[in-house]
């Protein structure tokens, strides 16, 4: 359930034809960094850095910078990808490529020589990518860029002189169509939130949330959320605590939602993104909220039970406790990671289903209309093993362009999730959203035994027609599976590491052409993993 559960999950989807797989390139630890255009796909390679571009064929697989290093972090302007890469000589800096040797170059060196400026924090907004880097003369500041070397400069010393404004991944740059919201310190305040209407005269302070001038004094906003023309986030302060905010991007409308928890003690109980740093915007804000029919639910406590679902439509009135799931006593010293996993709902047309474990008892999976007599238990499963508790391969698509998540079920009415009970162990199910239409699709590792191992590697992909998945059966290790949900048309793709060896497959992307990009190792190298592509082409969910 680590980062590349939650990345595939959020990604891309395909229709299914007569799938084997291509290996693509064998041993250079290939990984899928960003699709370009339908065609054009940039790779990098955890040995090296080095820079690949790819259009799904072998031949067409190529390394277009040896020399450039990418080390993580980047975003899309005019068809091409800005990047924190390096070489020895300029150190961490803003690079750029349009997937060809050629164009695959150095944007600005913002700090000469090998010390670089690491840019991190890159979000598009206004025709320009934003981002942090850091000077000896500024300390970490937002700079931004049009892709021109003469367009990329210092956008706004928030915090002057040698200090940073900010550290590398806190600064939550959360793009609207108007403004672009982020969490920055200045000269006489804390890490507070800040707003952008594009223009250096036009970023300013939006509110100090929690008064005072040092690190301690700061409301660290977070999680922003879009909401009935409204931004929703957490933010802390001296006298609240933790606790919902909104903001319409004006000081004036920027207010705390409600004050769920009474006491100075944080409300929320969620997880969030400060467990999983360098997620980018759209991930993050998937692990703080679920969107359902114009209201957002999320974990909250009042400080008398750490397992209540609480929701809102922005307003206080109607931000109330939806239900306490798992009642469980409030600690304020020792807050514990909820087990009722609203961040992993689906969205069905008459209501949301998502899981909930007290990793002993209780492993289910619960409904909710949105009303407190509509939230209750939709199926209970009886593990051999408690901590298995059920995980919905949630449905998303994202909009590339966009920045956007939908939700749309598989074949119009269905989902799948892996789940054990004490006859099958984990395997796969699917679900209409009703009890009876609700069942394991195969025993793929007969008996007892997890036909999905949550231990070795857990990943899905969607498409139109049928779902890509990593399982194991009795004569083969982890491979790549695909389904349509009937038990007869699931079947195994290939055995890429034949025999009982573990192929490990982590699906990564389906391109606007329709290829599925996934890693896997076939067994030549123990260290070392292959890129392949499913043959055939796919098309997306809707």
């Amino acid at each position: 359930m680590k980062k590349n559960l939650l990345f595939s999950a959020i990604l891309f989807s395909g229709l299914l034809a007569n799938a084997q797989v291509t290996q693509l390139n064998n041993n250079k630890d290939l990984d899928v960094v960003y699709p370009l255009t339908d065609t054009k796909t940039i790779i990098t390679s955890a040995i090296d850095g080095s820079i690949w571009v790819s259009n799904g064929i072998p031949a067409g697989t190529i390394q277009i910078s040896p020399n450039i290093k990418y080390e993580g972090d980047g975003a899309v302007l005019n068809g091409k990808l800005i990047f924190r890469g390096s070489t020895p000589a300029t150190g961490s800096e803003i690079y750029i490529t349009d997937g060809t040797s050629g164009g695959t170059t150095l944007l600005s060196e913002i700090v000469a020589g090998p010390t670089g400026s690491d840019p991190g924090d890159f979000t598009l907004f206004k025709g320009y990518i934003y981002f942090s880097a850091i000077t000896a003369a500024e300390g970490r500041e937002l700079w931004r860029t049009n892709g021109a070397p003469g367009g990329t400069a210092i956008f706004k010393d928030i915090m002057p002189g040698p200090n940073s404004s900010n550290d590398e991944n806190k600064y939550f740059l959360s793009p609207t169509p108007n403004y672009l919201l982020f969490a920055a310190q200045g000269s006489t305040e804390g890490v507070e939130l800040w707003v952008s209407n594009g223009t250096a005269g036009g970023t300013n302070l939006l509110k100090d949330i929690n008064d005072g001038n040092s690190g301690a004094d700061s409301s660290n906003p977070r999680s922003f959320y879009p909401l009935n023309n409204m931004i929703l986030f957490f933010a802390t302060d001296a006298t609240h605590g933790e606790e919902l905010w909104k903001t319409d991007g004006t000081a004036g409308n920027t207010t705390m939602v409600k004050d769920i928890n009474a006491t100075p003690f944080a409300s929320s109980t969620g997880f969030t993104y400060a467990l999983f740093p360098g997620f980018n915007f759209t991930l993050q804000v998937f692990l703080a909220f679920h969107e359902y029919k114009n209201k957002l639910y999320f974990n909250a406590t009042d400080g008398t039970s750490t397992g209540q679902i609480w929701t809102t439509d922005g307003t206080t009135g109607n931000t109330t406790l939806l239900k306490d799931v798992i009642p469980a006593a409030f600690d304020p010293l020792a807050p514990k990671i909820p087990h009722v996993f609203v961040f992993g709902s689906v969205n069905t047309s008459s209501k949301f289903i998502f899981p909930v474990t007290d990793a002993a008892a209780i492993n289910q999976l619960w409904e909710s209309d949105g009303t407190p007599g509509g939230t209750k238990p939709f199926m209970t499963f009886t593990p051999n093993d408690p901590t298995q508790f059920p995980l919905i391969f949630v449905p998303y698509s994202y909009n590339l362009t966009t920045g956007t998540l939908s939700n749309t079920l598989f074949k119009g009415d269905k989902f799948f999730f892996i789940s054990s009970n004490s006859a099958s162990g984990y395997e796969l199910w699917i679900s209409n959203g009703t009890v009876g239409g609700t069942n394991i699709v195969q025993d793929i590792n007969p008996g007892t035994a997890d036909g999905i191992d949550p231990s070795n590697s857990v990943s899905y992909l969607y498409t139109k027609t049928n779902l890509f998945f990593a399982a194991t059966d009795a004569t083969h290790g982890n491979e790549l599976w695909k389904t349509d949900g009937t038990s007869g048309n699931t079947s195994m793709v290939k055995d890429i590491y034949p025999n009982m060896g573990d192929a490990s497959p982590t699906l990564s992307l389906l391109t606007g052409s329709g290829t599925i990009f996934f890693t896997a190792t076939d067994g030549d190298d123990p260290n070392h993993r292959d890129l392949f592509v499913v043959d055939g082409t796919f098309d997306a969910l809707p």
